[in-house]
């Protein structure tokens, strides 16, 4: 029978069943729509949940792809103490709760966690972001996260721009015209190494690849030991995103 007519015959035998078998159908062809969906509508009801009833936010980290140890909240609290934070007025977040890796799940899972993340974005809802190298990149190509020339003091810029994590702004540029044009799917630009501004047209630093840090690995676990930090453009608290940079650099130096 051709797959159309047995289409019709199913959606026809659908359209005279019970309600259960209705919704039965509903979920077998429309199940990761709707999980997509759901899974979007709660992060903008965390979003409003959190500005409705929450304590204000004086820093929120994305520790994208990772998991949270038993004594994390410790850790996040010698941050806030660092930072001269009042936990009790208010709120520091180091939210593990969106993992977007291929070896994680489902691809409607892996896009529905993306969109979220995206949400966040744009809310301005995120300070920094701390992740694997590998998975900073797309987001950094993107254009998320600050110029760090133009968000570091002096003082922190002769710190750690050994450890700087870099882009070419050129090869940005090739790479979203490529992605606008069809016909140049095929013909992507090379990634070039993030740790060789040399090598760059256009080097922009827009990270900072963290060295060995036991501090931060011991209370959470990422896809890799090759962790970098960016603070995103439309930062609500740069004063608190500045601190946890030197926050985590210096737990390295000492």
């Amino acid at each position: 029978m051709p797959v159309m007519d047995e289409f019709k015959k199913e959606r026809d035998a659908v359209k005279s069943g019970t309600p259960k078998q209705k919704l039965s159908y509903f979920m077998y062809y429309y199940k990761w729509h709707v999980i997509a969906a759901v899974l979007i509508a709660a992060a903008a009801a965390s979003l409003i949940w959190h500005f409705v009833t929450e304590k204000d936010t004086a820093f929120y980290a994305c520790l994208l792809n990772s998991v949270a140890g038993e004594n994390s909240e410790a850790y996040v609290q010698s941050f806030a103490d660092y930072a001269g934070i009042d936990t009790d007025e208010y709120e520091v977040y180091f939210d593990t709760g969106i993992i977007i890796s291929e070896s994680a799940g489902d691809p409607e899972m892996l896009q529905a966690a993306s969109q979220q993340l995206i949400v966040y974005i744009a809310a301005g809802n995120l300070d920094i972001m701390l992740t694997d190298a590998n998975s900073i990149q797309h987001y950094a190509n993107a254009e998320f996260f600050y110029d760090l020339r133009d968000f570091l003091t002096p003082e922190q810029i002769k710190l750690y721009e050994p450890y700087f994590y870099y882009v070419d702004q050129k090869v940005v540029q090739e790479l979203q015209e490529s992605m606008t044009n069809a016909d140049q799917t095929d013909t992507l630009p090379a990634y070039p190494d993030p740790t060789k501004p040399e090598e760059m047209e256009q080097p922009i630093p827009v990270g900072i690849r963290i060295p060995d840090n036991e501090a931060l690995t011991k209370n959470y676990a990422f896809l890799s030991d090759d962790l970098v930090l960016a603070v995103l453009s439309n930062t609500g608290h740069p004063e608190a995103a500045s601190k946890f940079i030197d926050f985590v650099m210096q737990q390295h130096m000492q």
